[in-house]
Order: C-alpha cells, then sequence, then structure tokens
C-alpha cells in the first residue's frame, strides 16, 4: 500500500471514529453498531437538550438541517451558529442564514463542516513528514414553503465536499458529491382544541443519495427518514408554555434499527427556557436501544437566544458533553413586515381619499361660486344667497381664508337685499296716514322675514320657515318671502337628505345606535311634514326592533353555550309573540325547553327501538343514520336526557368527520 493510500485510510479512519461511530464491533446478529451519516450528529443546542425530537419542533435557522419545510416557520432574518469540539482534534461546525419573504416563503443557505486536523505524516521508514489535514463540507441551500394553511413543503440542495491530505507536499486531493433533502409539516392553525399547537413533520435526509469515491469504494449516503409529532400546551395570558415532541428514525441503511427520540421544553414568557430529552440511539446491547438523557436551558432576549445542552453521545469513543448554540434575528417578523404594509396603504389610500375629498370640495366650490354670481347678476338674490351659503357650510370653522371670496360676495348679495328692503321700505313710508297700520304690519313682516334670514343663515331653517310662514300671513304676496320659504325648504330638505343618508351609512356600518341618533335630528327637523315624519318614524322603529330581536337572540345563544336552557327557551318564547309563524325559532324554543326539562328516564315502546337502531349504527361509524334514528326517538320522547345527550354526542362525531 502508497503512502498517499495509509494518510487517506488513517483519515478516514479517524473521521469515523469520531463522528460516524466506527464499527467497533460486529454483534452475533451481524448489526452495525455506528451511524450511517458523516454528517449524522445533530446540530443545535436547543435540539440536543431534546434528546433529538425536533423535526416537528423546529422554527429556528436550524430547520434547514432537521427539515427544510419548517424554514416558512421562520419568522425573522436569523442566523444559527453550532460548534462542537470532538476528541482527536476534530471539530463540528454548523452555521446557516435564513430569509423569510412576505409571500414567496423563505430562502436559506449554510454550511456543515467536520474536520480533524493536525493528522501525522510519516514516509516508509518512519520519519516525520508533517501533518495533514481532513475535513467535510456540507453546502445547503434550502426553501420552504406554506402549500396550504395548514402543509408546509421545503427542500434542501446539499453539495458535498470531501479534502483527503496529499503526499510528499503534494496537493489535497478533493472530490464532491450532490444530494437534497425533502421535508413535509403538517401545521393545523388552529387555536383551541387539541390540534392547537400541534405539528406532525417528516425529514427525509438524503432524498437525492450523495455519492463520493472513499480510496477505492464508492460510497452512497443512506436514505434517513425523520418522522415526528409535536405538541404545545399553554396559556398566554399566564405566559407559561410546554411543548412535547416525539421522532422516530428509519434508517435505509442495512442492519441499522429504528430509533426513538422524545423531549420537552418548559418556557416563561418566551424568553427562559428549560429542557429536557431521551435519545433512543443509545449503544446497542443484545440488539436494544439503551436510552440516554439530554437536558439544557436557553435564553431569548434582544433577538438573540442563546441555548446550552448537555449530551450522552451515542458511543463510548465520545465523552459526554456540553453544547452551545446561538440564534440571532434581526429586523421585524413576517406579520409585522405585512403590517406595516397594509397600514402604509391604508395611509396611502386614505391621504388619496383626502385629495379626493379637497379637489372635489374645490371643484364644487367652484361651480357654487360661478352659480352665486350669476344668480346676482341676474337679480335672482336669494338664489344667489343660498348657493353662497352651500359653499360657506364646508368652512367648518367660518375662517378659512380660502372661503373669503364667498363670504365677500354673501355680504355684497346681503347689502343688494337691505338695499331692495330699504327701498320697500321708503315706499312705505312715503304712503299717508292712512296707510300707517299697513307700516306697522309691513314692520312686523320684516321682523319675521329678519328672523327667518338670520336663522337661515345660522342653518336653523326649521325655526327660519316658521318665520316665514308667519310673514306670509301678514303678506301671502310677498314674493321676497316666498322666494326665501322656497330657498329654505330646499336647504331643509337637503339637510333632512344629508341626514338620512348619514343613518342608513351609520346602520351599513354596524353603527345602529349613531344611526338611530341622526334620525332623530332628522325628525326635528322634518316636524310639521308628515309623510317624511312617518317614513323616519317607520325607519327608526325598524332598526330599533331589529336591535332588540337581534339582542333576544344573541343573549338566547349565550344562555345555550351556558347550557342555561330555561333562560334560552324563555327568550325564544318572547321571540315568538312577534314571530309566531317563524319555524326557526319555533325549532330552537322546542329544543331548549326540551333540554331544560328533560330528565333520565327509561325508554319504552317505538322510542326505545329507535334509540336503539341509533345506537347499533353509533357503534359502526354511521353518524348520519345513528342521528336519524335519535331525532325519530326524541320525537316520541321529547324530555329523555338521554337521548339528548346521544344526539349531542352523534353531532360531535359528524362534526369532526367534516374537518
Amino acid at each position: 500500500m502508497n503512502r498517499l493510500l495509509k494518510i487517506s485510510v488513517v483519515a478516514v479512519f479517524i473521521l469515523s471514529l469520531v463522528t460516524v461511530g466506527f464499527a467497533q464491533y460486529e454483534s452475533a446478529n451481524g448489526q452495525w453498531g455506528g451511524l450511517t451519516d458523516v454528517f449524522d450528529y445533530p446540530v443545535g443546542a436547543r435540539a440536543m437538550a431534546m434528546g433529538g425530537a425536533y423535526v416537528s419542533a423546529v422554527d429556528d435557522p436550524y430547520a434547514l438541517y432537521w427539515n427544510p419545510a419548517a424554514l416558512q416557520r421562520v419568522d425573522r432574518i436569523g442566523f444559527g451558529f453550532f460548534n462542537t469540539n470532538l476528541p482527536m482534534n476534530t471539530s463540528y461546525n454548523y452555521f446557516s442564514f435564513s430569509y423569510p419573504t412576505l409571500t414567496f416563503g423563505t430562502f436559506s443557505a449554510g454550511v456543515l463542516r467536520i474536520g480533524t486536523g493536525d493528522i501525522l505524516n510519516t514516509d516508509d521508514y518512519g520519519s516525520k513528514l508533517g501533518t495533514r489535514d481532513f475535513s467535510k463540507s456540507l453546502f445547503m441551500f434550502g426553501y420552504g414553503f406554506k402549500a396550504t394553511n395548514w402543509f408546509y413543503m421545503g427542500t434542501n440542495f446539499k453539495v458535498e465536499r470531501t479534502s483527503l491530505p496529499g503526499y510528499d507536499g503534494e496537493s489535497n486531493y478533493s472530490e464532491s458529491g450532490l444530494g437534497a433533502d425533502f421535508g413535509m409539516l403538517i401545521d393545523p392553525g388552529r387555536t383551541s382544541g387539541f390540534l392547537k399547537d400541534f405539528s406532525m413533520g417528516l425529514s427525509i435526509q438524503n432524498f437525492l443519495q450523495r455519492t463520493q469515491r472513499v480510496v477505492e469504494t464508492q460510497d452512497k449516503t443512506p436514505r434517513n427518514f425523520l418522522f415526528g409529532m409535536s405538541k404545545g400546551v399553554g396559556q398566554d395570558f399566564l405566559n407559561h408554555h410546554a411543548l412535547f415532541a416525539f421522532q422516530m428514525d428509519i434508517n435505509s441503511a442495512q442492519n441499522v434499527p429504528v430509533f426513538y427520540h422524545m423531549g420537552m421544553e418548559y418556557d416563561f414568557r418566551k424568553t427562559l427556557f428549560l429542557r429536557l430529552g431521551f435519545d433512543g440511539r443509545g449503544e446497542q446491547a443484545d440488539g436494544v436501544s439503551s436510552w440516554k438523557t439530554t437536558w439544557g436551558m436557553g435564553v431569548n432576549m434582544y433577538g438573540v437566544q442563546l441555548d446550552y445542552s448537555y449530551w450522552s453521545p451515542r458511543y463510548d469513543v465520545l465523552s459526554s458533553s456540553h453544547r452551545i448554540s446561538l440564534v440571532y434575528s434581526i429586523g421585524k417578523t413576517r406579520k409585522q413586515r405585512l403590517d406595516e404594509i397594509h397600514l402604509n396603504e391604508l395611509s396611502r389610500f386614505q391621504e388619496e381619499v383626502e385629495r379626493q375629498k379637497k379637489y372635489d370640495q374645490r371643484t364644487a366650490y367652484l361651480s357654487g361660486l360661478e352659480q352665486a354670481r350669476i344668480n346676482f347678476k341676474s337679480g335672482d338674490l336669494y338664489a344667489a344667497l343660498a348657493n353662497v351659503n352651500r359653499i360657506l357650510a364646508m368652512d367648518s370653522s367660518g375662517k378659512d381664508p380660502a372661503f373669503s371670496e364667498a363670504r365677500q360676495l354673501m355680504n355684497e348679495i346681503n347689502a343688494s337685499i337691505e338695499l331692495k328692503r330699504e327701498d320697500e321700505r321708503s315706499q312705505r313710508e312715503a304712503k299717508t296716514r292712512a296707510e300707517i297700520e299697513l307700516q306697522q304690519r309691513e314692520q312686523l313682516i320684516d321682523d319675521h322675514y329678519n328672523k327667518a334670514t338670520a336663522y337661515f343663515e345660522t342653518q336653523d331653517f326649521r325655526e327660519a320657515l316658521t318665520e316665514c310662514d308667519r310673514a306670509l300671513e301678514l303678506d301671502p304676496n310677498s314674493e321676497h318671502i316666498k322666494g326665501l320659504r322656497e330657498v329654505i325648504v330646499e336647504n331643509l330638505k337637503g339637510e333632512i337628505t344629508k341626514l338620512l343618508n348619514e343613518a342608513r351609512r351609520q346602520r351599513l356600518n354596524g353603527k345602529p345606535y349613531d344611526a338611530i341618533q341622526f334620525y332623530n335630528k332628522a325628525l326635528e327637523l322634518a316636524k310639521g311634514d308628515t309623510e317624511v315624519t312617518q317614513a323616519i318614524l317607520n325607519a327608526r322603529r325598524q332598526l330599533e326592533n331589529k336591535l332588540n330581536r337581534d339582542d333576544t337572540i344573541r343573549r338566547a345563544n349565550q344562555y345555550e353555550l351556558e347550557q342555561n336552557y330555561a333562560s334560552a327557551a324563555d327568550l325564544y318564547k318572547e321571540l315568538l309573540k312577534s314571530e309566531p309563524n317563524n319555524t326557526a325559532i319555533q325549532k330552537k324554543y322546542n329544543e331548549m325547553y326540551a333540554r331544560a326539562n328533560a330528565k333520565t328516564k327509561l325508554l319504552t315502546g317505538r322510542a326505545k327501538q329507535f334509540f336503539e337502531k341509533g345506537l347499533a349504527a353509533f357503534t359502526q361509524g354511521r353518524y348520519e343514520e345513528a342521528l336519524q334514528n335519535y331525532e325519530s326517538a326524541r320525537e316520541l320522547d321529547p324530555l329523555n336526557l338521554n337521548v339528548l345527550k346521544a344526539i349531542d354526542l352523534c353531532r360531535a362525531r359528524l362534526r369532526a368527520q367534516s374537518k
């Protein structure tokens, strides 16, 4: 054997001794006592502390190694660091980077390296020629995504690089191999029940097997099937949580048994972690795996998670050791980033709406102002006054400089109206003494008119209309009073319409009580108009009836959830007084009454026959048939508690089947 071959054999021997378990012995049944892949040694102190039961529980950058489908669980940009110093100057290192996107899954890259340094090199005469290094590196490129709301998939493309020492100063010999992992994860994402925080994971390591030449033979990595389940329990408001995990490893290599792992983790406020695990890949004794106990702890603060584990290895050649790993997360979580985008979109939309509102307001302002000028020039002073008032109603402060031109035009219109009135007054004063009473009457008309104008300018249209009517009682033929009244009526109708539209909008937005307030304001303005008043009263009454009915049904449902069936039956009975033909409410009343008065008693006759048929169908899993028979039994004996319980159990099974 030449010296190059000797060096290679020594390197492979040492690396196998430290990391692949080195076939220390061969038992009577021919089983191999070591592992099956140079990179089968676990990574991450958290995973090691949980006994290696990590394929369904992983949610950090170590998912690139354990289960690429779980990469989608990584919420923030993160780095994972892990280093293990093994005997004989060998080190085992892991580094990964994960980048979760918002809509395209999570990408990850990393490297797993194992190397032995300072291997003594001698010639055929035993003379020392120096030292050589041996290393294997596994470059990993992973991607995980959510296929459905509960199903995750991922893959990990791997490039293995082996470096063997050369001979007499020659360059190192190296070779590469390609492979890939495939992972799946089921996470129902439920917020309650047993499936809350429950996961199932499957990772097929070496799904695409890597092949490399070792000395003079081709070495192919076997497939390793990791299947696990995990269940989290805890209460968020108490900040206590626990995680239980189970995993089994099935290797495609011959004579390698199935290994089992169990682990648990307790945390307080997702900050302080305590972990305990049991690794079933211990030494083989008569074909039976021994369990190794592992434990550890961790702390997570300011985006840095530091984990520690005490690991009892699977082989006597490796002593028990302490392991530390680090996860460093930066930036915001995926949800925070999505919320930020949504908030920005909402802000942009609100700004756009505000710009459109200002544009519409400006357009209405210019068109209204132009129409007011046309009315003013044609002598239609009250139409001009109405248009100006509609414009100035947009100015909530009454001091906006943008409305100064409209305020100036209103002053001019008022001055013209005042001149016209002054002219009328002068003509009246020029009449004879016989006309004094008429002048006094005109003065009273002017008083009512002035009050109407004042109320109109303050948009108190109801009072303004009253004053106009009083003035018209004294002078039914006054054109300018009629004109003012028409303007007031138009504005009053517009204000009522505006209030009714606002009431409908509040009702559609789920604010019925605010809608009632707007209906009340509209009623105040609609006094005297029987038709409009009645329409508003009908709309308000309809809304109030709906509120009362919805509240009654809501309380009845709450009583039903609390199993207070008697109170629920009373509420449904009240509803039947106003809706006697409502079969749905009648059915709910019958059911609640039966549950409130049901008693445990023996079934007889046909009721018993139907119940026994339902029980037989239920036992055989035919739940719909069982439910029909139970319902028939209830029709014959509606107050039998056993029948009601059977119906509830059957419905629960049908709901479970439909999920």
